[in-house]
């Protein structure tokens, strides 16, 4: 397969797939032109840039996209699209910045595992699932919201998260995984909303 040159980046022939960086060069400044409709993956793993943009035209991002770039601190994604990747900002220890698709189904597993630099979880609206791992580590987390619309939270989706204080269960979850949330420590207040059917919480504060 070919590829080009441009940008400091490297593409597909088509220049619809971003494939690379081209390290030849300091071309690359964080900002991907308009254009790209695809990531390839692994693609900034490691990376040294503090800020990457992405456009509007990017539909779908590889697996691993940013993984252990503890120099990234800030990312825009692209307002379209359509779902996260697995590991897509694992490890990225100073990443505190990051503006969100407009639609978020689903955190895929350990999407933003050990991103201890997040004040907050990004929910959206329109999100019905936490993966495994996803926000595992996430230690600068004081409050987690779940909203209505989330209905599972999978298996360590929250472990480690050692600075969540308080917890709400919002009124559609019917599963959370029993080590969900492992290991915070510091976890002292729960409560269920009133319309939530699946869970209730005992005088002790005590998920039930």
């Amino acid at each position: 397969m070919g590829f080009k040159k441009k940008n400091g980046l490297i593409y597909s022939e088509d220049m619809a797939t971003l494939l690379g960086v081209d390290t030849s060069t300091n071309e690359f400044t964080g900002r991907i032109p308009f254009g790209v409709h695809n990531t390839d993956d692994e693609l900034f793993t490691d990376a040294p840039f503090e800020s990457i943009s992405m456009p509007d035209s990017v539909k779908k991002v590889g697996r691993m996209l940013f993984m252990g770039s503890a120099a990234l601190k800030k990312v825009k994604c692209p307002s379209a699209l359509d779902e996260l990747s697995d590991y897509m900002f694992a490890d990225c220890v100073n990443l505190s910045s990051l503006t969100m698709p407009n639609e978020v189904p689903f955190f895929p597993e350990g999407c933003f595992k050990n991103c201890r630099s997040l004040a907050e979880v990004p929910f959206r609206t329109d999100c019905v699932s936490v993966g495994k791992s996803a926000f595992e580590g996430c230690t600068g987390f004081k409050s987690v919201v779940v909203p209505d619309s989330v209905e599972k939270i999978g298996p360590r989706a929250f472990a480690g998260c050692t600075g969540i204080e308080s917890l709400v269960i919002g009124a559609h979850c019917y599963e959370i995984a029993p080590d969900a949330f492992a290991g915070c420590t510091n976890l002292a207040h729960i409560r269920v909303v009133e319309d939530n059917q699946f869970f209730v919480c005992d005088e002790d504060g005590n998920l039930l």
